[in-house]
């Protein structure tokens, strides 16, 4: 089998409901990561890059199509450059990295490119349209992340509290992390509405009363 190893990755800063982000298109947003990709990598042709997998797991309205060769040809590459969706819900784009590792193993490709995508915000959770099937309504098949961590608090006997130190450290740390530039080389600017967005914007320092007064958002007790 061939070796597959992996060249370079980057990421777009991380936008929040009412951020700058808010109203690009998830293809515009997938372009110009991959634009920025190639820019810091000129050594390696486009033309070499032979498939593009885009991990989406809500693949409609702006996420729709064949939204890996949408963001191919938007981002500059050949008609040449195939592209493809993979949808494993959050763990998409992890699996279009394996795709593409595979490929390169298995001697199908010599280059190719793992990329995902997601628009929380214009597309709801569930999609715009969905048709539950009453026989796995019925065994729990459709619920969501935050049922299971509500299963997972009450089986492993994680209180609140604890839920709440973990979150306000984490804030703390992206904070702490990004003040000591170390999503320096991983994170490369966007650009929309005339302005550039550089930095995720979710972390902030956290205000642990208003944290301690919010109520439950799944479950009421």
């Amino acid at each position: 089998m061939e070796k597959c190893l992996i060249i370079d990755g980057v990421r777009s800063p991380i936008g929040i409901k009412k951020g700058e982000m808010i109203g690009i298109r998830a293809d515009d947003l997938g372009a110009q990561v991959l634009k920025s990709l190639m820019e810091r990598n000129k050594n390696i042709p486009k033309e070499e890059v032979e498939d593009i997998v885009l991990g989406c797991a809500f693949p409609e309205a702006v996420q729709g199509m064949l939204l890996g060769r949408a963001v191919a040809l938007l981002a500059g590459f050949p008609v040449t450059t195939c592209g493809k969706v993979v949808n494993r819900f959050c763990g998409s784009s992890m699996d279009a990295l394996h795709q593409i590792a595979w490929g390169i193993e298995l001697g199908d490709l010599n280059c190719g490119i793992a990329i995902g995508v997601e628009d929380m915000i214009s597309i709801p959770i569930g999609g715009f349209n969905p048709s539950f099937h009453p026989e796995l309504l019925e065994i729990g098949y459709y619920m969501g992340m935050g049922e299971t961590a509500e299963n997972l608090a009450r089986e492993l006997n994680i209180t609140r509290e604890e839920q709440e130190e973990f979150s306000i450290e984490s804030h703390k740390k992206a904070l702490k992390a990004w003040a000591e530039g170390k999503f320096k080389n991983e994170v490369v600017p966007v650009k929309f509405n005339g302005k550039i967005i550089e930095k995720d914007e979710g972390p902030k320092e956290p205000d642990i009363e208003k944290i301690k007064s919010l109520e439950p958002a799944f479950l009421k007790d």
